[in-house]
């Protein structure tokens, strides 16, 4: 456990609920950083819109050639 809280609180404070800026205090000390590090906005991920192209499967056997 992570500041004796239950994993499940610590999940939830990963998920971005976090309940009190004491909260976010203790979670700072016990990973040993300034409570500034855990604000710090990320980079976004870059994605697509849209669905994903479909995979072109590779013939596992030829076909005979029509005559």
């Amino acid at each position: 456990m992570l500041c004796g809280w239950d994993y499940r609180h610590i999940q939830r404070i990963e998920a971005g609920d976090v309940e009190s800026i004491s909260a976010l205090v203790r979670v700072a000390d016990a990973l040993g950083v300034a409570p500034s590090a855990l604000l710090r906005p990320t980079k976004p991920v870059e994605r697509k819109a849209g669905r994903p192209r479909k995979r072109k499967l590779r013939a596992a056997t030829s076909k005979p050639a029509r005559t």
